[in-house]
């Protein structure tokens, strides 16, 4: 038997997410996350990226810069929008549930975050 479950993620529990990811978790493979919309960024007394109104926004649209070979400092900048964070969630809790489960039950740490980033970015898990 297949069940489909729809989930409602709210937008700063996303956001605690990605700070997890940028500052910490994903650090081996990304070098950056960076705004790329035409929209201009929301600005603020904390960093863009850690605002939860970034994963509200339909124009959002976020470059995520994967180190390809750290000894010649190149990159591959994987494009995401808000469909993105939408599919990511999704292989998470299909392909990643113990780690989708620890973020339902907001007891997630930087392995799942990164989890995350990279299904965000790459659309599988790569890096260890």
């Amino acid at each position: 038997m297949n069940v489909t479950v729809i989930f409602n993620i709210p937008e700063q529990r996303i956001a605690d997410l990605m700070v997890t990811a940028i500052e910490g978790g994903s650090n081996h493979w990304c070098s950056s996350v960076r705004w790329v919309s035409d929209q201009p960024k929301p600005v603020g007394e904390h960093i863009w990226y850690s605002r939860p109104e970034v994963y509200a926004a339909d124009h959002m649209k976020l470059a995520i810069d994967e180190i390809v070979d750290e000894s010649q400092r190149t990159v591959e900048t994987h494009i995401v929008t808000r469909e993105g964070f939408e599919k990511a969630f999704r292989l998470m809790a299909e392909n990643h549930p113990s780690h989708f489960a620890d973020f339902l039950a907001d007891n997630e740490d930087a392995a799942t975050a990164d989890v995350f980033l990279q299904l965000l970015a790459l659309g599988e898990v790569v890096y260890g």
